[in-house]
């Protein structure tokens, strides 16, 4: 796809969240109109909003904090799932939200090539995005702190080499990558599935165990 295709600058850095609006909060716009500011060609391209004024709501808060409203742009939603993964490609960075970190969204990502961005958070809510990353086995962008996240967004604009390397170790991590090894998750839930028979047939109480391949 290109970027042209999808209303996006050709010479811009791409910064892509297509997670549902609902996960943006005050914090993270500031982090990433932090970013942009910094970032003097960075876009922040966002799929549509749950109302037809969202855009326009959320290009009023990016001016009242110095952000010219047109660097976020927004992907029209669609149903064509292959379409819409192929568009991430367009990205330079998908950057994660932080008190609800990103599944779906970030999933198509990395199937995507696309690297991802995210901070450790504290709950199993805001480390869902940073669960899906280490299962890919390149869990270099996983930063502790806003303002790690914040430096690494604005140091990969300003050191391509440095993203290539993350797109390229993302890429060759993709063919044996945990996240997409459908047949492993097979393996792994008829052992869960064994194990609780076992356990059941042997009178045992209930009690948490791990499986491992």
């Amino acid at each position: 796809p290109s970027r042209a295709h999808h209303g996006l600058p050709e010479d811009a850095f791409v910064y892509c969240a297509f997670g549902n609006w609902l996960k943006i909060d005050e914090h993270v716009f500031e982090d990433w109109m932090t970013i942009l500011n910094a970032v003097p060609n960075g876009v922040l391209w966002l799929t549509a909003g749950p109302l037809p004024t969202s855009l326009t709501t959320l290009q009023h808060f990016a001016e009242e904090r110095g952000v010219d409203g047109s660097r976020l742009i927004v992907a029209p939603r669609t149903d064509d799932k292959l379409s819409h993964i192929d568009r991430h490609r367009c990205a330079d960075l998908y950057i994660d939200t932080s008190t609800f970190s990103a599944a779906t969204s970030a999933t198509d990502a990395l199937s995507a090539g696309l690297p991802v961005l995210t901070k450790r958070g504290t709950t199993a809510q805001s480390r869902l995005a940073e669960s899906l990353i280490r299962a890919t086995g390149v869990p270099q962008l996983i930063v502790e702190d806003r303002q790690a996240y914040i430096e690494t967004a604005i140091a990969l604009d300003k050191n391509p080499n440095q993203l290539k390397a993350h797109q390229q170790a993302l890429k060759d991590a993709l063919p044996r990558a945990a996240l997409f090894d459908a047949h492993r998750m097979v393996r792994q839930f008829e052992m869960i599935y064994d194990q609780v028979i076992m356990r059941h047939r042997a009178g045992l109480k209930p009690e948490h165990f791990d499986v491992t391949l």
